[in-house]
């Protein structure tokens, strides 16, 4: 009898060892994964120079995670992908994290989790060529006071700093231009749509603070980039 319990004990404890050995093997095992080469900023584009494919653990890879080059890049290497994140150096590229170019969903698709679209409407001459979308720019408020003997004054003040564009006009981050026959065609229709308008709305990806300041300040005065 004692016999039989010691084969079966010795059973289950070798059925165990050989588990947890299977167990940390398959931890062990390493597959290649995409990672950040250096700090890619929101907006930027997933160029093949800025990623780099590592070996990690499998255990520590991250849902979602693309694993090769081929993934991010079409034909001639032309990137697929815009980070509507800031990805830090070193950080597994997730798709989650990325928007893919040319897509047409609309402004909502490229507002980072954190934050909201504030729009204003601008004198399109002020701004045509100036920003696009994916350009960081300051934003300035001119404000005009008075002093106690009632003279006014007009003073400019930068409110914000390194916010990102994300749409101007029709233009939205991440589109991509056309190509083929009728991409002359499309994109003289979309200049043409803008062009008939002579104040174009701009798009910021701002915070439930910043949006608050703007529009304060919109209310109050006239907002300038730079």
């Amino acid at each position: 009898m004692s016999i039989c319990i010691s084969v079966f004990v010795a059973l289950l404890v070798g059925g165990y060892l050989a588990g947890l050995e299977n167990k940390y093997k398959t931890g062990a095992k390493k597959v290649t994964v995409l990672v950040a080469k250096e700090y890619i900023d929101q907006g930027s584009m997933i160029k093949p120079e800025v990623v780099e494919e590592i070996k990690v653990p499998q255990e520590y890879i991250q849902p979602k995670v693309i694993k090769t080059f081929k993934e991010v890049t079409g034909e001639n290497g032309i990137p697929l992908y815009m980070a509507i994140v800031p990805i830090m150096q070193g950080e597994q590229i997730l798709t989650t994290k990325l928007f893919g170019l040319g897509q047409e969903t609309g402004l909502a698709a490229v507002i980072p989790t954190d934050k909201r679209a504030f729009s204003i409407t601008c004198e399109k001459e002020k701004i045509r060529g100036i920003i696009r979308p994916g350009n960081k720019v300051d934003i300035i408020a001119t404000l005009d006071w008075y002093n106690e003997k009632g003279q006014k004054f007009e003073e400019a003040k930068t409110i914000l700093q390194n916010v990102t564009v994300l749409g101007v006009g029709k233009q939205i981050l991440g589109m991509i231009k056309p190509s083929g026959a009728g991409a002359k065609k499309e994109g003289e229709a979309a200049t043409n749509s803008d062009d008939a308008e002579s104040q174009l709305t701009v798009s910021f990806a701002v915070t439930a603070e910043e949006s608050q300041v703007l529009a304060l300040a919109s209310s109050r005065g006239a907002l300038t980039f730079s």
